[in-house]
């Protein structure tokens, strides 16, 4: 994907993903593609969508099984902050089951390498209907992208982060 040579996949995902982190970095200077190896990326959901993702069993299943692993990871990675894709998951009580995630004054936070990280809950990368309230981000031309960026940028400044 990085290349631009190939899609990562039929949809948009992956140009969501690099469009959010130039949100983060505040770098726009670039196709969203050239960004893709300046950042790390898990995915917890292993089985795509289907008719019954949206009640979380399989995510608590597999937090339940792999917590231990997926925390070696995220401390491997050891990020300055973690944006959770997909607001429905996040809502969801694995976070705090095995990820131990805790919150302070409406914030989330993991205790990474003595660190207390945020955790930053936004929409999913694949939604297609987003809140018409939101405005869109003036550095994205897709719709879509538009409005992921400007929620994230919202919730940054929520975080009080760059």
């Amino acid at each position: 994907f990085y290349t631009g040579n190939e899609p990562w996949s039929s949809g948009r995902m992956s140009e969501r993903i690099c469009s959010l982190f130039q949100v983060i970095i505040n770098d726009y200077s670039y196709p969203p593609h050239k960004y893709a190896k300046r950042f790390a990326f898990m995915n917890l959901n292993k089985r795509g969508g289907d008719k019954d993702i949206k009640t979380g069993i399989h995510l608590d299943k597999y937090c339940d099984l792999y917590s231990c692993f997926i925390l070696k990871e995220i401390e491997i990675i050891n990020p300055d902050i973690i944006i959770w894709v997909g607001s429905q998951s996040f809502d969801m009580d694995f976070k705090d089951k095995y990820l131990n995630v805790t919150t302070h004054d409406g914030r989330y936070y993991i205790n990474i390498n003595n660190r207390m990280v945020p955790v930053i809950r936004t929409w999913h990368t694949s939604h297609y209907r987003i809140s018409k309230s939101v405005q869109p981000h003036s550095h994205f031309e897709n719709k879509t992208t538009a409005k992921q960026a400007m929620h994230l940028a919202e919730m940054l400044d929520f975080y009080n982060l760059p």
